[in-house]
């Protein structure tokens, strides 16, 4: 039996990948951080006891190393690979070894990748064609973030940010928009327009690009023949669906999942079916507790001014008589400092805001002492830009807030929102907060 271990296998794109490796038959071994994780459910599930980082979790008898992109060459586990010669490979190249081999389905984009690709996969398998799929969240339809079936396709959420998708060779490419995001591997947008222009580059022969018409510019004028977009019929087929997803932005995502699956060949009775029962992805406006109820939870990974944005305009729209409570935590210094004033400015649709100090990333971990001082000046920037706006130092201090509010307030909607470790105030909350004084 082979053996592989995978440095940073907590992520959710490295959780799918060490499942999809175990199910074909590999003993795998993983490393990361002790923070719980939404992951932790699908690696015990598969028997994986993740390790603390140790050299001494890479032995001679490994064939060879995944690592996630968070971990550099100078990560203790990574030095002793290279010590030893074992082969190291990334996150991006070890996925590309499946997806390349088949007739891949890569979903890309700045927004909605995630909830996308996981629905253009659960239509695939609702039409009985068997996909394997990666997907970088928990898929409620599927308990888990990756399918590992016997046909041909294979969906995968295909992520931009160190360029990792430039590994990989569709068959078709799906863009939900092009947007500007990561700052820390795109200069700038025209940067980021490039290497959505270099991913296209990958298609392979007779391959289609499903995107709105609105993006296709973006692309250039040397792919023209291989893009297709949302038409009439397709937005027919969702009208006419029991599709449940909250937002615009869900909808706008969910045509061209309908636009490929046609062009697939699959049937709108079966788009239809695979519409309504898609019950959506974890962390995506997720309910934590019973819409009806005069406390609502939810959770939403936004982490960018126009996902923020979005998140908010959908929960005024469906809760107007409520009380919107946003707590919030930015998710890297470097996407802060980028979109400062923009992140300040997206919160008009919540009453008042809970801000929490700024998440960082295990690159930016060094760091992190030297830019506390940017929390405060993201408050200040806050305040400028809305009505209540509190800081709280921690997740204790958040719940409290929360409770507080909770008293005073007869319809209450607490949204978490951030690409960190904010859902746990919600699944705190949840458990015990809805009963405490």
């Amino acid at each position: 039996m082979r053996r592989i271990h995978i440095i940073g296998i907590k992520g959710a794109a490295t959780s799918a990948l060490a499942e999809l490796f175990a199910k074909r038959g590999f003993e795998i071994s993983g490393s990361d951080v002790k923070d719980s994780f939404p992951t932790d459910k699908i690696l015990r599930r598969l028997k994986i006891k993740v390790k603390s980082f140790s050299a001494q979790n890479i032995s001679d008898d490994l064939d060879f190393v995944v690592y996630s992109g968070a971990y550099p060459e100078n990560n203790l586990e990574r030095k002793k690979a290279a010590e030893l010669r074992i082969p190291q490979i990334s996150y991006g190249e070890a996925l590309a070894l499946f997806f390349n081999q088949k007739q891949g389905i890569a979903v890309s984009g700045c927004h909605g990748k995630t909830t996308t690709s996981a629905l253009l996969a659960h239509l695939l398998k609702k039409a009985g064609l068997k996909p394997s799929a990666v997907v970088g969240g928990m898929v409620k339809n599927w308990e888990s973030n990756s399918l590992s079936g016997d046909s041909e396709f294979f969906v995968v959420e295909a992520d931009e940010y160190q360029k990792k998708f430039l590994s990989l060779k569709p068959q078709y490419i799906v863009i939900t928009n092009i947007d500007y995001d990561h700052p820390d591997t795109f200069k700038d947008k025209n940067d980021y327009i490039r290497g959505f222009r270099d991913f296209a580059k990958n298609l392979k022969k007779g391959g289609k690009i499903v995107v709105h018409q609105s993006e296709i510019r973006k692309l250039g004028g040397n792919l023209k023949s291989s893009i297709i977009y949302p038409q009439t019929q397709d937005e027919k087929i969702l009208r006419q669906s029991k599709f449940s997803l909250l937002g615009e932005h869900n909808r706008q995502n969910a045509l061209l999942a309908v636009r490929l699956a046609r062009f697939l060949k699959i049937k709108p009775v079966a788009i239809k079916a695979g519409l309504a029962d898609f019950k959506g992805v974890k962390r995506r406006i997720d309910f934590w507790t019973n819409p009806k109820s005069d406390f609502v939870i939810i959770d939403d990974y936004a982490h960018h001014p126009k996902e923020i944005k979005a998140t908010l305009k959908t929960l005024r729209e469906n809760f107007g008589n409520y009380h919107i409570v946003a707590v919030f935590q930015s998710h890297t210094y470097s996407r802060t400092k980028l979109f400062f004033k923009e992140f300040a400015k997206s919160f008009g649709k919540a009453d008042e805001i809970i801000l929490l100090p700024i998440y960082s990333s295990a690159r930016e971990k060094a760091r992190m002492k030297k830019d506390r001082s940017l929390d405060l000046k993201f408050f200040k920037e806050f305040i400028k830009y809305n009505r209540k706006v509190v800081f709280s130092a921690n997740y204790k201090k958040a719940e409290k807030e929360v409770l507080r509010i909770k008293k005073l307030k007869s319809h209450l909607l607490v949204a978490t929102i951030g690409a960190g470790q904010v859902w746990q105030i919600a699944e705190k909350l949840t458990i015990g907060g809805l009963t405490s004084e």
